[in-house]
């Protein structure tokens, strides 16, 4: 019989060592880890593990050298500056611990527990100021945190900081001049940096931190924007336009909890429809279940029969109502009916959204060129910027005349002034819909190409005018809009199945034999010294990447993450961050219910640059593809350095991207046929190092017919001649 603390057979030091760690056995862990550690010295987890049982057992010293390991081997990696704190702080006192719990929270802003861990050391490092605000973080994110709260209780932030405050008074004055310059500017790393010094001679402003969290929002970092918003409307009681925009924040990120609490609040101090109809109209980003993703789509469909029986009145849709139904496509099912029905209720409570442009009525064809306007938000170093600006581009300029609309707030990166300069005419659109829709009428568009309805509340609105002849959408964001003045929704013949004509609200064109539709530019990114180390991954294990947005993450897609790692135990899949770490904490609870026995073995890792993203992908033995919502942008820039994407297509356009992708290179081994294949094929070509140097051959032998492929233009140019030609028939 083998003994109890006999190590089981082929298990290693670090397997026995974590499992000790597990049941809370560290003082057996740590010669386990420690000669982990000296075997595996690259290892940046295994140092991690280590400091944080040094910590356990009271070694203090030595967890500050295995979290300083840690750090120097993945510097990117937030709990190994976290951890490092904590062991400078036994070290060495308070104040030395809150640079790196600081860096830690630059790299992971919403980590609650590192938001208390830097509020207790800043009070005893004799800062009290600095640690109300960090509590106040800390409440912001988790409202029911205890040790926040208790802490923030026992800090003076009465008289003391107001006094404080009063003393700063010139100096906070200086910074939010100068904050208000950058952020009018666009310059919102400066403006955050001036309203940051504010914030800090001014804990309890909040104005301040109203203006942060709206910097934030509109350098897109939404999460960050809601702390502030939020801590704004807790400093005020009754702030309407705090409460509001937290509100539009948790919204726009599926906190359905978060933010019907800010629209039931909102509700007391301003009744309206339109906020009625937002409170019951929202839509998780990631759900628990099969069932409650049916559970959500039953409310709302519910809710918008009643609506629709009602005299519901919205004055300004964009201010008021905010709303789009964006995470019904993540859902795996065809949305027609609830998109119709919602484009309807906002067609008749808010009657002014059907403007009409005057040279539509009485359209009589181009006058000479095809003039062609091409509208987002998002025309910048955005998926939806990479997949727009090549067409931009290259339309032939003989036949068309290309317009772009910039929707604010305007981001002048590299991608958005090469956009521009390949334009004719270029037009950052006004800020209200009136000013907007009379700005884009007077242009005389033949034609109006949304890049992503439903993706932002705006062009959604906006879209409801009849502002060119023809207006049409496609893949930017792939799912029928329901709205009746888009005439037209732009696919491929190689994305969808006989029947799919009835899941669009809008006409139907098919484009003909294309990978993508976009013109794409391959990622030109120096893949030399690549390696798993800095993005504080292993060398040693079978590395599955899913490096969608968590939201694209359906229930389903546990299941196949589950066989994968039962079938490969060395296997690990790695997803990444993105914009919200709460997706992530409601990602992995999930994970631990539905998948318990190998949920250890899904990671998370943070967000990293685009360049840094292309050598990721090259990093991955196998890049996992999610069901129901494929990659485009991201199976693009994989196929680009060879890597293979595990892809399983469904029946809705969006989940037969990458599918196309393969069509189009003649390679079938990655394409599977139902779930266990899906399982087979990741499995075999993430522990079979000869197949997967095949599949990469092909790949790299292949994937120039997905890049810079002309025929894509042209067949864009065949829709918008088809179109303007058919416009009244």
């Amino acid at each position: 019989m083998r003994s109890a603390t006999a190590r089981p057979t082929g298990a290693s030091d670090l397997e026995q060592g974590a499992e000790l760690v597990a049941k809370n056995e560290f003082g057996r862990a740590l010669p386990l880890l420690l000669q982990s550690a000296a075997a595996q010295p690259d290892r940046p987890d295994i140092w991690q593990l280590l400091s944080r049982v040094q910590l356990q057992v009271g070694d203090s010293t030595g967890a500050a050298t295995s979290a300083s390991r840690a750090v120097s081997l993945a510097p990117g990696v937030a709990d190994n500056h976290y951890l490092l704190g904590r062991a400078r702080k036994a070290v060495a006192g308070p104040g030395a611990a809150v640079p790196h719990f600081q860096k830690a929270l630059e790299l992971n802003p919403t980590d609650v527990p590192t938001w208390v861990s830097l509020g207790v050391a800043l009070k005893a490092d004799g800062k009290p100021a600095g640690a109300a605000m960090a509590y106040r973080r800390a409440l912001a994110l988790e409202p029911d945190c205890r040790p926040a709260r208790f802490n923030l209780a026992g800090i003076p932030v009465g008289d003391a900081l107001a006094s404080a405050e009063l003393a700063a008074s010139t100096e906070v004055d200086e910074c939010l001049r100068q904050g208000d310059a950058a952020a009018e500017r666009k310059e919102f790393r400066d403006a955050m940096i001036h309203y940051g010094r504010a914030a800090e001679l001014a804990p309890g402003s909040a104005p301040i931190q109203y203006r942060m969290g709206a910097v934030l929002w509109d350098q897109g970092s939404l999460e960050d924007a809601l702390v502030h918003f939020d801590l704004a409307a807790r400093l005020v009681d009754g702030w309407l336009e705090a409460i509001e925009a937290a509100a539009a924040v948790a919204s726009a990120l599926g906190l359905v909890q978060s933010a019907s609490g800010y629209l039931e609040r909102a509700r007391q101090l301003r009744p309206s429809d339109a906020l009625t109809l937002r409170q019951a109209l929202l839509l998780s980003a990631v759900e628990n279940s099969r069932e409650s993703i049916a559970a959500s789509r039953e409310r709302c469909n519910i809710a918008l029969d009643r609506f629709l029986t009602e005299d519901l009145q919205i004055e300004d849709p964009l201010r008021d109502a905010q709303l789009s139904f964006f995470y019904l496509a993540y859902h795996g099912l065809c949305n027609r009916e609830l998109q119709t029905k919602l484009a309807t209720l906002f067609s008749r409570a808010c009657p002014s959204l059907s403007w009409r442009a005057p040279h539509t009525a009485e359209y009589r064809g181009p006058r000479e060129r095809i003039k062609v306007g091409f509208i987002s938000r998002y025309m910048h170093s955005h998926s939806i910027g990479k997949t727009s600006g090549g067409l931009v581009e290259k339309l032939s300029r003989d036949r068309f005349e290309v317009h772009v609309l910039n929707v604010p707030p305007i981001h002048l990166d590299a991608t958005a002034r090469h956009i521009r300069a390949s334009a004719d005419f270029c037009t950052d659109v006004a800020a209200s819909l009136q000013d907007a829709r009379e700005q884009i009428g007077s242009l005389g568009l033949d034609v109006l190409f949304y890049q992503d309805i439903g993706m932002d509340p705006f062009t959604y609105f906006l879209a409801h005018s009849r502002l060119a002849p023809v207006q049409c959408v496609s893949f930017g964001h792939p799912d029928t809009t329901g709205i009746p003045t888009l005439d037209y929704f732009v696919s491929n013949d190689l994305f969808e199945l006989p029947q799919a004509r009835h899941d669009y609200s809008e006409r139907l064109f098919l484009l003909e034999n294309l990978p993508t539709l976009a013109y794409y530019q391959r990622p030109r990114v120096n893949l030399d010294a690549v390696s798993r180390t800095q993005f504080g991954l292993s060398e040693h294990e079978t590395l599955y990447l899913c490096p969608q947005t968590l939201f694209k993450v359906h229930p389903d897609f546990d299941a196949l993450l589950a066989g994968i790692l039962r079938r490969d135990p060395r296997g690990r899949v790695v997803l990444i961050r993105n914009h919200c770490t709460l997706w992530w904490r409601q990602l992995s609870a999930r994970f631990a219910r539905t998948i318990p026995d190998v949920s250890h073995r899904i990671s998370c890792i943070q967000q990293v640059s685009q360049a840094e993203f292309v050598r990721l992908l090259a990093c991955a033995d196998v890049v996992l593809d999610t069901v129901h919502f494929n990659g485009m942008n991201t199976s693009l820039e994989a196929f680009s350095v060879g890597t293979p994407v595990v892809t399983l297509p469904g029946a809705l356009q969006r989940g037969r991207h990458t599918r196309a992708m393969y069509e189009k290179m003649a390679i079938d081994s990655c394409i599977a046929r139902d779930e266990q294949h899906y399982v087979d094929i990741a499995v075999g070509l993430g522990t079979n190092a000869a197949r997967r140097a095949d599949a990469s051959q092909s790949i790299r032998e292949r994937s120039h017919v997905l890049f810079e492929d002309a025929f894509v233009v042209t067949e864009f140019e065949r829709f918008f001649a088809t179109a303007v030609a058919n416009v009244g028939s």
